[in-house]
């Protein structure tokens, strides 16, 4: 947490802080990531002569994701790089339409852990692989088969094409 309520009436002040998240966890999509790795974060948020706030954090992340073909844990670095702006309405006061888009701002109080976890979110990957050519995991008996083979047949036939398949079985039993 910044309390910026000074800085709100100091044209051309800043603040400029390390912070290391408290954050140890970050709920997403009903499940639940560690973050393994917490680097401080610095932020810095300069008011422009009463016409805008503005604030920015730069640092590294590392979450405990999990690969989406073989369920391997995964490391993850999340690069941190945020600006944002905040118009002032007059000396002290910001600008209520910005504020309500910056929701990591009540009552003069800039909450580091809630930018962090949005900064997150908006650059969590859509595919989250432990490597490009990861196998995944045998739909018959569950192996990891970036670790070995485990010999199961995982042919699967399309449901659509089951009736033709059961024909040529018959026409070769003939």
């Amino acid at each position: 947490m910044i309390d910026i309520k000074e800085l709100l009436f100091d044209a051309g002040g800043r603040i400029t802080i390390s912070v290391k998240p408290g954050i140890s966890y970050i709920d997403l999509y009903d499940d639940s990531y560690a973050i393994s790795c917490k680097e401080p974060i610095e932020f810095n948020v300069y008011n422009d002569d009463f016409i805008k706030l503005v604030i920015t954090a730069t640092g590294l992340v590392t979450v405990q994701l999990y690969c989406d073909r073989c369920l391997e844990e995964v490391k993850h670095d999340f690069n941190i790089d945020y600006r944002q702006e905040v118009r002032f309405e007059s000396e002290g006061v910001l600008n209520q339409s910005d504020l309500q888009m910056v929701e990591y701002i009540n009552d003069s109080i800039l909450d580091t852990d809630k930018l962090i976890t949005n900064e997150l979110i908006v650059k969590w990957p859509t595919k989250i692989l432990c490597k490009q050519d990861c196998k995944g995991i045998c739909i018959k008996c569950g192996a990891n088969l970036n670790i070995r083979e485990c010999g199961c047949d995982r042919t699967t036939v399309d449901p659509r094409m089951a009736v033709i398949q059961d024909i040529f079985k018959q026409s070769k039993e003939v």
